[in-house]
């Protein structure tokens, strides 16, 4: 470890390591206090989804799930109803891709991809050609 602090101090003169114990913590579990935690649970629980919740906290989408899941939170999964399955498909059909109907329905793109493979929707190539 001498000769690492040696090499990384003629690298970058003035900068020195800090002692393990002086380190900000890396983990977002050790980032964040117990109350922040709880607020997360209750937020989620109360219905915020998880995307909100980790853009809200800056944190990744599954740190947050992780997060609820460590404390015994069972996750949603959010699939689109029948009505929205309609109105995307409309909307894929008139030419927008997935990406722009998840984003118009605030999903993924893969949530929308699902949804249309379990309604056999048929899907386009990248051309819009369909696909065979």
């Amino acid at each position: 470890m001498d000769n690492l602090d040696s090499y990384l101090s003629t690298l970058l003169p003035g900068l020195e390591r800090l002692p393990h114990e002086e380190r900000p913590p890396w983990r977002a579990t050790d980032r964040l206090s117990g109350d922040a935690v709880e607020k997360i649970v209750a937020a989620y629980l109360a219905g915020s989804p998880t995307t909100l919740l980790a853009d809200q906290h800056g944190l990744c989408k599954s740190t947050i799930s992780k997060l609820l899941t460590d404390r015994g939170v069972e996750l949603r999964r959010r699939s689109l109803t029948e009505r929205e399955i309609k109105e995307a498909a409309e909307l894929y059909v008139c030419g927008w891709s997935l990406a722009m109907v998840g984003k118009a329905f605030g999903r993924h793109p893969s949530v929308i991809l699902r949804a249309f493979q379990n309604a056999a929707i048929p899907r386009r190539d990248c051309h819009g050609r369909e696909q065979v």
